[in-house]
This record gives C-alpha cells, sequence and structure tokens, in this order.
C-alpha cells in the first residue's frame, strides 16, 4: 500500500522530481569547489552567527545590531548548530533550498503558461551559472530568491479565490524574505492593493472575504517584524521595523566614490563624521538628512545617476557574485535576458495577464533607481526573466523549424559562453567604449 503511495507520488512529481535533482547535483558540485576566503558582507553575518550561538545575541564589535534584518545570521548559527561550523555545510543547504527554488518556477511557470514552459524554465533555473555561483557565498541571496519566488507562486494561488492558507503562506513567506533583507517590505502590500484594484474593476469577489483574506496576510507577515521592532526599541529607545542602514545604503547610492563606483562606501568628510556616531539609530538619521539636503541641492547629477544605476542594475559584467572584484561576463544572464526581453515584447498585449511576475521585475528595478542598483539586486528577479525566456523559446520552436531554431539558441548561447571566456579583452572594450560616450 504504502509502496503505491510512492510510486503515485512518484509518477505525479516527476518534472518536480527531475528538475529539483539536475538543480541540486549541479549544486553540490558548486558547493564543494569553493574555498576562497570570506570577504565584506559575509565577514558580518559569519561574525554575527557566531555571537548568536555565543549567547551574545545578534551583536557586532561587542554591541547589540540592528545594521540589517537578523535572518540570515539566525539561519547560518542554525545551520552550524545542527552541522558544526563548515561552510561547506552552509552551500548544501543553500543548494538544497536553491534547488527547490527552481521547482517553485516551474510551477509558477507552468500555472500562468503551460507544462512546457513550465519545464523550460526549471531546467534553465537549474543550470543558471548566477544561480550555481551564488550557492557558494555565504550571503542572503539565494535564500531570499526563494523566499521571493514562493510569495509569487501564493500570491497566484491566493487571487481572487482568497483561501486562508493561501493567504497565511503568502504572509509567512513574504515576512521571512524581509527578515532576510528589508529591500522587499512593501511587495506584500503591492500584492494586495493589486488584487484590491482587482476587485473593483472586475467585481468578481465579495468585498469583505478579500478584506479578511488580505488583514490575514498582514497579521501573519507582521509576526516576525513585531518582536524585533519591540527588541530594536529596548535597544536604541527608537522605532526601527528593521534595519539601521538606509541611512548608509541612501548616501552612498547618491554619493558613489569616483561618482560611478556602486556598492563603494565613501570615505568622504561626511561619512567620516558619521562613524563618529555611536548609535546607528542617529547615524543612519544623519546620513538620511545628508542624502536629502545633496539631492536638493543636486538635481542634475542626480538625475544623472539614474543612467548609471541603470546601467549597474542590468549589467552584464558581473564583479561580486562571479568576480571576485574583477569585472566577469555574466554569460548565462545575457542569454537570458536577450530572450526575456523578446518574450515580453511577444506579449506586449497580454502583458496583464502575467502582473504575478511582472511587479517583482518592475519593483526591483525601481527599487534601484532610488538605491543602488547592483547585478546582485537582480537576481531575486531574474528566477521571473527566466519564465519569459522559457516562453520565448517555447514560442519559436512552435512558430519555426525547430532545427533552425535550436541551432541558433545553440550558436547564441557559445557566442556568449566565447565572450565569457574572453572576459578581460570584453572588459577593456567596454569601458572605452563608455569612455568614448562619456559615460564611464
Amino acid at each position: 500500500m504504502e509502496k503505491n503511495i510512492i510510486l503515485k507520488f512518484i509518477k505525479s512529481q516527476k518534472a518536480s522530481l527531475i528538475i529539483f535533482f539536475i538543480a541540486f547535483f549541479i549544486r553540490v558540485v558548486f558547493a564543494l569547489i569553493k574555498n576562497s576566503p570570506l570577504s565584506g558582507d559575509e565577514l558580518f553575518y559569519e561574525t554575527t552567527a557566531l555571537n548568536i550561538m555565543s549567547g551574545y545575541g545578534y551583536s557586532i564589535g561587542g554591541h547589540l545590531t540592528a545594521r540589517i534584518p537578523p535572518g540570515y545570521s539566525i539561519f547560518l548559527s542554525f545551520v552550524y548548530y545542527i552541522f558544526g561550523h563548515h561552510f561547506i555545510a552552509i552551500r548544501i543547504v543553500q543548494a538544497i533550498i536553491d534547488a527547490l527554488m527552481c521547482v517553485v518556477i516551474y510551477r509558477i511557470a507552468r500555472k500562468l503558461f503551460n507544462e512546457k514552459v513550465g519545464i523550460l524554465a526549471g531546467i534553465l533555473c537549474a543550470v543558471h551559472y548566477f544561480f550555481l555561483k551564488a550557492v557558494q557565498l555565504i550571503r542572503p541571496d539565494t535564500l531570499q530568491m526563494f523566499f521571493i519566488v514562493i510569495s509569487v507562486l501564493y500570491w497566484i494561488r491566493w487571487k481572487g479565490k482568497f483561501f486562508k492558507k493561501d493567504a497565511i503562506l503568502l504572509g509567512l513567506f513574504s515576512s521571512i524574505a524581509v527578515m532576510l533583507k528589508a529591500n522587499i517590505v512593501i511587495m506584500p502590500f503591492i500584492f494586495i492593493l493589486t488584487e484590491f484594484f482587482n476587485i473593483i474593476k472586475n467585481k468578481k469577489a465579495k468585498i469583505s472575504i478579500f478584506f479578511k483574506s488580505a488583514i490575514i496576510i498582514i497579521l501573519v507577515f507582521s509576526l516576525p517584524i513585531i518582536p524585533w521592532a519591540v527588541r530594536n526599541y529596548k535597544v536604541y529607545h527608537a522605532f526601527v521595523p528593521l534595519a539601521t542602514d538606509s541611512g548608509t545604503a541612501l548616501y552612498s547610492s547618491y554619493n558613489p566614490p569616483e561618482g560611478k563606483k556602486f556598492g563603494i562606501i565613501p570615505d568622504d568628510v561626511v561619512m567620516r563624521d558619521a562613524k563618529k556616531i555611536k548609535s546607528e539609530v542617529e547615524r543612519s538619521r544623519y546620513l538620511t538628512s545628508k542624502t536629502k539636503e545633496y539631492v536638493l541641492n543636486n538635481k542634475k547629477k542626480v538625475m544623472s545617476l539614474l543612467l548609471y544605476k541603470t546601467l549597474f542594475f542590468w549589467s552584464i559584467l558581473d564583479w561580486e557574485t562571479l568576480g571576485d572584484g574583477k569585472g566577469v561576463y555574466n554569460f548565462s544572464s545575457a542569454f537570458i535576458l536577450s530572450l526575456s526581453i523578446l518574450g515580453l515584447i511577444i506579449l506586449r498585449k497580454r502583458i496583464k495577464h502575467f502582473v504575478a511576475i511582472v511587479i517583482p521585475i518592475v519593483y526591483m528595478f525601481l527599487l534601484a533607481l532610488i538605491f543602488q542598483g547592483l547585478p546582485r539586486f537582480r537576481m531575486p528577479i531574474e528566477p521571473f526573466l527566466i519564465i519569459f525566456a522559457a516562453f520565448s523559446i517555447s514560442y519559436l520552436l512552435h512558430k519555426f523549424s525547430k532545427k533552425i531554431v535550436t541551432f541558433l539558441l545553440l550558436v547564441w548561447f557559445f557566442i556568449n559562453f566565447t565572450i565569457f571566456l574572453y572576459t578581460p579583452y570584453v572588459y577593456k572594450t567596454c569601458r572605452i567604449i563608455m569612455k568614448n560616450l562619456q559615460i564611464w
């Protein structure tokens, strides 16, 4: 009896299991070959995780902190507690979570399009080099991407029907994503507002059912955030719902070194003065105030920064996740982005049907314009871009000769891969072109 149940489950979940195991085995290989020392933000997460394990709380340098939400540090401390202090354990757990993300993308694509597009999207996620390299890093990017993607899945399930179970899971997964990185805190409310406008427009559901379900989402979403905010109030005697690094992030995004190097904290007079302020809250307020002052007094420069933020956000040269400080051509993203743009063009007249995966893309891009545009900040939306890329491939295979389309896709992939192999020359060429255009 049990054997029959297992066989039925395997048969019904065949595509999901195949995608998961392909994704997992590739990621395990990448998890095992990473040996370089921690750097940058990785050191912060590592230190705070060890402090949590040692009973010092979420702290750094002997002081409690709220610089960024504690979700990833708690995750690290939990994995260390179970498996010991081994980076390989972190990377393997991240490999499992990222493989599950590929399955979730398969299900979203299948729901929005069809089985064929779903399988293509899942496989593309499974082999996407950007995701494979991210698994190696001790950073929250991989985890947050999973929770953003699964939140979108439950938004799709929740919309129109407003079942309590879907509302609870949407609120829960969105909250976990925010506790990993605060940047998507507004996204769940955008989901709710989108459905509210749909109800007003279409009048297909009772407004009372929607509001009850929306309240459930907000309550569940708030559950982890409220105790964290209370803790911060006790520490700082100020309202800090999520993090105290917003001032630093804002100031750095409008005053990048050399006017264009995002992701690096400037070493100017304002930042040096800020470092003298002991309170994280007061430091953030000071930098936020200085940012507002700068924006109001330098409107032309601020507008020119939008171009740089756009270029950095959509850059196919990566110097963080792939490059360790050196620019590396992201051949996988270049391949995906071109196909996703084609998919968006083909679907332009029906784009409202795919709002669930368009909104996260638009949201993260607008956020990059306000804060900093870096390639790794694009990573949470690449699963959704992959869905559009998968649709493009399916569309081309259906409309034209399969042999010709397959050949052209392979040619396009190998062109990008060849550019990746000759990255140093490409990097120099891009810099020369951008300098001649007076962009760099």
